[in-house]
Formats: C-alpha cells, structure tokens, sequence
C-alpha cells in the first residue's frame, strides 16, 4: 500500500479538504493508497507554507515508497522548499500532462498544487495522473535522474 502525504498553506486548506474527501472514496485508477493529512487544521492567515513543506517533504524522504501532495496558492513556494530535501523530487503541475511528464520521466514524488489557479475538477484529475503514472525506467530517464541528484 501507497503512502500519501499531503499538506497545505492557509489558501489551500479547503482544496486539501476537498481532495481528501474525494479521494476517500475508492478508486481504481489510483489504487490502494492510504492519505495522511500533515496539515494545517484551520484557515489561520498565520500559518507559514514553509513549516509544512518541510513537513511532508521530509515525511517523503523518510518514508519509503511515499508520495506527497503541497497545496498552496502558486504552488512556487513549496516547490522550492521541497526541493531542498534530498530524496525528494517536487514539481509543480497545471494539468495532467505535467502531472504525467513529472511521474514518467523525472519520478517526481511531490505534486505542487497552484490552488489560485485551477478549479476542484481540475486539481482532482491532475493529482489523479501523478499518482496513478509510473516512472519509465530507461537509459534516457534514469542518466538524466542521476544527474540531477548528483548535482551539487
């Protein structure tokens, strides 16, 4: 079973909510996935979209075969700060082919959700398609991959 992170700032928190209920209901084209919700729990106008990146981003380095999902208004923000994190492989989406080229050929394993944006419907489908696209292990991808990760 697949491990779901997903996480917010205060302009995403009711689009998180949503998701989570709309993912609570099976779902054959993502599969068996478990969703936990790191946060925040209220629309506080305080609430730093820096502690929660962090947060799910080093829930996914920690915890093997995890995806996460970041919501925020851009989506910039949080792409940044979860790119920091070794291990993960953050990118911001805006529609499902992203979401697809993301999974396939970078194994991205954070989606940035640009909830200022986009509708429910569309964010729905597009989180759809990370979660349901599998890497494409080939000579191409994965020399590329080991580029980026070893750069420095």
């Amino acid at each position: 079973m697949k491990k779901m992170f997903i996480a917010s700032d205060n302009t995403g928190f009711e689009m998180k909510k949503k998701l989570l209920v709309s993912f609570s209901v099976p779902d054959s084209l993502i599969g068996n996935i478990t969703f936990e919700d790191l946060g925040p729990d209220n629309e506080d106008s305080t609430i730093d979209y820096i502690t929660y990146a962090k947060m799910l981003s080093d829930m996914v380095a920690e915890v093997e075969n995890s995806m996460g999902i970041l919501i925020s208004w851009s989506g910039i923000g949080i792409s940044i700060i979860a790119n920091k994190v070794d291990y993960v492989r953050a990118a911001v989406c805006f529609n499902t082919e992203m979401a697809r080229i993301a999974r396939e050929k970078y194994d991205a394993n954070v989606i940035c959700i640009a909830n200022g944006f986009m509708t429910f419907e569309e964010i729905r489908d597009i989180v759809k398609k990370f979660i349901s696209t599998k890497y494409i292990e080939n000579i191409t991808n994965v020399s590329r991959n080991y580029m980026i990760d070893n750069w420095r």
